[in-house]
């Protein structure tokens, strides 16, 4: 399966921006937005249909005509209950993980647009642009920097929001790699209070959505003026369109 962008055309003969940057930052704000909305809505039917009259023996059952074997039933919901503090919290974690994924492809395929319209419309060597063909592997504040360096340009982000996306990505990198527990990195890296070591860094809705307004802004504060700079760069698709 290959997920198209929208279509968005020039509407004058006087081209004032570029389409691609735009294609890419609205079809990410759509993909964050489902995400979690999916999630939400998720969570909140299964807790409908669970308290349904022989939910639980419907579910098995449908389970079962699937191919899953009855002591893998019984051995799921017994380390469910076990963990079922942690896991009713991972509904709301896992978002994380998938909001910054669609940062991630919507920053590369920014810097890969970058770099392309240096080369066709500079005189310059590309060799000092050079992160931007590794911009994907860098924290998010480091990749402003190299799209404000390599376009001559300044984005305008506020404080507050740099500050979210810091917090955000020092716990999502707890998820990735450590199940979410607090370690000392992110002890000395955080601006939240109250932790301890090993300690799950749980989160709740509100602060997934403050995530999720900052990484919005974001995406709004950077588009448009690359797309504004390199108007006339040639047409740009993704790899393998």
């Amino acid at each position: 399966m290959r997920v198209a962008l929208p279509s968005v055309t020039n509407m004058t003969d006087n081209v004032k921006a570029h389409t691609f940057p735009l294609k890419i930052a609205y079809q990410t704000h759509e993909l964050m937005q489902a995400t979690l909305f999916h999630a939400m809505l998720a969570d909140e039917a299964a807790g409908q249909r669970i308290r349904q009259p022989n939910a639980l023996e419907e579910i098995e059952e449908s389970l079962m005509q699937a191919g899953l074997k009855k002591d893998l039933w019984e051995e799921g919901w017994k380390y469910l209950i076990k963990y079922q503090s942690l896991i009713e919290k991972m509904v709301t974690q896992n978002v994380l993980i998938a909001l910054r994924s669609h940062w991630d492809w919507y920053i590369r395929n920014l810097g890969a647009f970058v770099e392309a319209s240096i080369k066709a419309t500079a005189t310059e060597s590309l060799a000092k642009h050079a992160e931007l063909t590794k911009i994907g592997f860098k924290d998010i504040l480091k990749q402003l920097s190299i799209l404000e360096e390599s376009a001559t340009i300044v984005f305008n982000i506020p404080e507050v929001v740099k500050a979210s996306v810091r917090e955000m990505s020092l716990v999502r990198n707890l998820g990735l790699h450590n199940r979410w527990e607090v370690d000392d990195y992110y002890l000395q890296k955080t601006k939240s209070t109250g932790w301890e070591i090993r300690q799950v860094r749980v989160f709740e809705l509100p602060e997934l959505q403050e995530w999720h307004r900052a990484l919005a802004l974001l995406i709004n504060a950077t588009w448009s003026p690359l797309a504004v700079k390199f108007k006339n760069a040639p047409s740009f698709e993704l790899d393998g369109s």
